[in-house]
């Protein structure tokens, strides 16, 4: 029998972004998908994922109010965290190291070093 795919999380607005990284990913991992921080908070505590792949920016939630709901739940707390940002500069550095946060990939990502994270993480 073969062992089950690692579970991949990717939450993030753009619905173009999501079927870009699924496809790069589906091959190797199990990839559930969610579109805005609060359903992809609960498919966190309902999957629990070996790997997250979270947007910063995005709309009724941002990433950072989604990853220290993560990081303050029991289930979740020790998640891998990838995020992924246009933004830049030391405060994301910064903020992503307080929150513990695995890697961070700078949009647009570059889909070989997100398979090369991936596969670190998984």
């Amino acid at each position: 029998m073969t062992p089950p795919l690692p579970k991949i999380l990717i939450i993030d607005d753009d619905v173009d972004q999501l079927q870009i990284l699924r496809a790069a990913l589906e091959e190797k991992y199990d990839i559930l998908t969610a579109s805005d921080g609060l359903d992809g908070y609960a498919l966190a505590c309902s999957a629990q994922p070996s790997v997250v792949v979270l947007d910063i920016m995005m709309p009724l939630v941002d990433g950072w109010t989604v990853l220290r709901k993560v990081r303050a739940n029991p289930l979740t707390k020790h998640s891998r965290i990838v995020i992924a940002t246009a933004l830049d500069g030391d405060g994301v550095t910064q903020e992503a190291a307080k929150l513990n946060v695995s890697h961070i990939l700078r949009k647009p990502i570059d889909l070989r070093q997100l398979n090369d994270v991936i596969a670190r993480l998984s």
